[in-house]
């Protein structure tokens, strides 16, 4: 969850003295999506020995604008082995791994269930561990 919060939530923002200070609405607005276990995805990785034995680096997870890494997403989509996606490093959480999917994967995930992100038990502990104070209203 706390890579996800920081992919999407923290995405542009920049603290102010080590803190972020985030809408209670962009809490609000987003929701938990979980899948049922069970079938595997097969993703491309593109992390670590992996990552260089394709001839990449590091700053394809950090590279702005996005275009270099929408070209390689192109190409491993094209690819003849079909995987569903691509795990690859956090950008915002370098110490974490991400994941895209490509919509082919939708028939392996099965019926989502949402949980709204602001009444999840976990959010208390995740905006302290993330430095995230909710802006005044």
């Amino acid at each position: 969850m706390l890579t996800a919060v920081a992919e999407t939530v923290l995405h542009d923002d920049v603290p102010v003295r080590g803190r972020f200070t985030v809408a209670r609405r962009d809490f609000e607005a987003r929701q938990i999506v979980r899948f049922p276990r069970g079938v595997a995805l097969q993703l491309a990785n593109f992390t670590g020995v992996a990552l260089k034995t394709l001839v990449g680096d590091g700053a394809l997870s950090t590279i702005l604008p996005y275009d270099v890494p929408q070209q390689w997403g192109a190409a491993v989509h094209a690819h003849p082995a079909q995987v569903d996606g691509i795990c690859y490093v956090s950008r915002h959480l370098n110490d974490r791994k991400a994941v895209v999917l490509f919509e082919r994967a939708a028939a392996k995930l099965g019926a989502a269930t949402c949980e709204p992100l602001a009444s999840w038990p976990g959010l208390a502990r995740l905006r302290n561990t993330l430095h995230i104070d909710y802006a005044a209203p």
